[in-house]
């Protein structure tokens, strides 16, 4: 699994873009679409999701 900490997504369209399985850590989000898209195996850790499209996204494999 890739792992990326401490960076800045803007504007990415992550349906058109779409990203192996990877681990996030401190990472920030902004306008970002992740419409529709699996984030499923997926880890978001201390991650900021700032005005982004989540809506319908698939999520499964959820560590609480």
């Amino acid at each position: 699994m890739a792992y990326i900490e401490d960076k800045d997504f803007r504007e990415i369209d992550f349906t058109k873009e779409p990203f192996p399985a990877t681990e996030f850590e401190n990472c920030n989000f902004y306008n970002c679409n992740f419409s529709k898209t699996s984030l499923s195996d997926f880890t978001f850790v201390e991650c900021l999701f700032d005005q982004c499209d989540l809506s319908l996204v698939r999520i499964s494999n959820i560590i609480d």
